[in-house]
Formats: C-alpha cells, sequence, structure tokens
C-alpha cells in the first residue's frame, strides 16, 4: 500500500508539472514548470528516475561552491536520515527496536 500511494503521489505531481501547470507569455506560448517528458518517460522506471527524481539533482549539487552550501549539506543529511529510516521501516520490525539493537549490536562488537 505504502509503495502504491508513493506512485500516485510522484504520477499526480509528475503530470502536473510537466503538461498541467505553467504560465502563458505575452505571444502566447504556453511554457511549463518541467520539459514535458512526462508521456515519453513515464512508462519505464529509468525514465521516472531521470526525468523526475533525478532532475534537479544539479541545484543541490552545484550549491556546494555558493553561499547555499549549508543548506545543500542539510538537505542531503536530512534525505540519508529519511532513506536511513526507511530501511528499519521496511524490514519487518518496528523503527526504534531495530535502531536500539543496531546500537548495541555495534556496541558488543
Amino acid at each position: 500500500m505504502y509503495n502504491t500511494i508513493s506512485v500516485v503521489i510522484f504520477h499526480f505531481s509528475w503530470k502536473m508539472e510537466s503538461d498541467v501547470w505553467g504560465s502563458i507569455s505575452d505571444q502566447g506560448v504556453v511554457t511549463h514548470i518541467r520539459g514535458g517528458h512526462f508521456a515519453p518517460s513515464s512508462i519505464t522506471i529509468n525514465g521516472w528516475l531521470r526525468d523526475f527524481l533525478w532532475a534537479q539533482a544539479s541545484h543541490v549539487i552545484q550549491s556546494y561552491g555558493s553561499s547555499l552550501s549549508a543548506y545543500g549539506l542539510f538537505f542531503l543529511g536530512a534525505h540519508f536520515v529519511w532513506a536511513f529510516s526507511l530501511m528499519f521501516l521496511f524490514s519487518g520490525c518496528g523503527y526504534w527496536q531495530e535502531l536500539i539493537e543496531s546500537i548495541v549490536w555495534d556496541h558488543n562488537k
């Protein structure tokens, strides 16, 4: 169920950004938030990863050399903590139980 909800949210967000949301210039040209790659790219997993999830990664990577480096590092750290917590969520046991057992095991090692 968790994955189904995630896929539906990603699908809706990407569809809206690439085909619906945008602005109209004075000449009548419609400019979408994203490049409009939804139709050819949404049928494969690689398309989802390349054109939706990783499309904006360059902004975070380029932030390291600017005054925004603290925000970029905070963003990456928060995503690491989020991904790390999902590992415990999908393991079948409780998050805190797994975390405590991992710390105790590492301490006794």
